[in-house]
């Protein structure tokens, strides 16, 4: 199996998605260059990228999860052929390759106790194998849930959060932030693109759109912010020889200079600024994800604002070009009675006065 490319190669002048894109890609081939003895015309097996190796997200230090999906016609010689061809090598190149050899059933049932697995799968990647097999699975995991199962995705995604801020703090400020796990990084970015999959069926930015819960601005600030932040983890991988995801003081000068100039401190400023926008579409999709999960209650409060499950928003029909003072009302509102603003209210404010938003 031929080494890739040195990372300071991939690196050099490609943002964030597209060295990682890139980088992805050259992995595929390695897999595939290696599996290519093992193929017939109806192979048993699929092998499956899961996690940021799925989205094409992949760092030079980055695990690669893999899911060995098989079905019960595959022998078990043939599978340890396709383990040691496919598997080792990765281990042989330094690679932090971990798998699992699962049938559809057997993943479909692990699912329902293991959280970590069913957000993995939301980015689940044929690489080679069996294209039936992989859609017979993804056609399963992608029945819509029940609300039950929507409420206790989001009871284990808001405690899964509160383990890392605690943990982790808030890029938004910290002057050592972690790039994927603190606040604002790249995990609230990721739980966007998984709570998606998972409860609207839709895992690309431009279809949630379609949902109503993110606007056009949003889209793109969330891109811009989460590829820097990624450039950043990408650099830091290749600076520092090893999976590394702090950006520590030491680094900050380094990761300067390959990235032609400036200073530690605007590199810093801009990435507290990215984090907090991250962070401030996360918080708001995941209120509109809650709403839409609950019953829509409403209770008038006057007649220009409305409470719905917790949340302030605007009466139906507000303009605030015709009465803006409905801007200044609702914020003395939300401080007066501690109540999130609604994520409708959020997108008609940037719709109708972008300049106050």
């Amino acid at each position: 199996m031929k080494k890739p490319a040195p990372p300071s190669e991939i690196s050099a002048g490609l943002k964030g998605f597209s060295q990682a894109v890139r980088l992805s890609y050259q992995t595929d081939s390695l897999i595939r260059a290696a599996a290519a003895r093992l193929q017939s015309e109806n192979p048993h097996w699929a092998l499956i990228a899961l996690g940021g190796y799925g989205r094409r997200e992949l760092c030079p230090f980055s695990d690669l999860d893999l899911l060995v999906l098989i079905d019960s016609r595959l022998e078990s010689g043939d599978l340890n052929d396709l383990i040691q061809q496919t598997i080792y090598p990765l281990w042989d190149l330094g690679k932090e390759a971990s798998h699992s050899v699962r049938t559809v059933r057997q993943t479909l049932s692990d699912t329902k106790g293991d959280f970590k697995l069913r957000t993995a799968l939301c980015d689940a990647r044929l690489i080679t194998g069996s294209d039936k097999l992989f859609s017979r699975l993804m056609n399963r995991i992608s029945k819509k849930p029940s609300r039950r199962v929507i409420q206790d995705l989001l009871k284990r995604t808001a405690e899964a959060d509160l383990v890392r801020y605690n943990t982790w703090g808030d890029a938004s400020y910290m002057l050592e932030p972690n790039l994927k796990e603190s606040r604002g990084a790249l995990r609230d970015y990721h739980n966007i693109l998984w709570l998606a999959g998972l409860i609207l069926g839709k895992s690309d930015l431009s279809r949630i759109k379609s949902s109503g819960l993110l606007s056009d601005d949003d889209i793109e600030n969330l891109k811009e912010a989460a590829d820097y932040l990624l450039k950043l983890r990408f650099d830091l991988h290749s600076l520092s020889g090893r999976r590394t995801d702090c950006m520590h003081y030491e680094n900050s000068r380094t990761v300067c200079c390959i990235n032609k100039g400036g200073d530690p401190e605007t590199m810093m400023q801009k990435l507290h600024q990215n984090a907090l926008v991250i962070r401030e579409i996360y918080e708001s999709f995941r209120s509109g994800i809650d709403l839409m999960s609950r019953p829509r209650a409403q209770t008038a409060m006057g007649t220009d604002y409305t409470i719905e499950a917790g949340h302030i928003n605007f009466s139906p029909g507000s303009n605030l070009h015709s009465k803006p003072t409905l801007l200044l009302e609702i914020f003395s509102i939300l401080a007066q009675q501690g109540r999130p603003l609604h994520p409708q209210a959020r997108h008609l404010i940037r719709r109708q006065l972008p300049q106050a938003a």
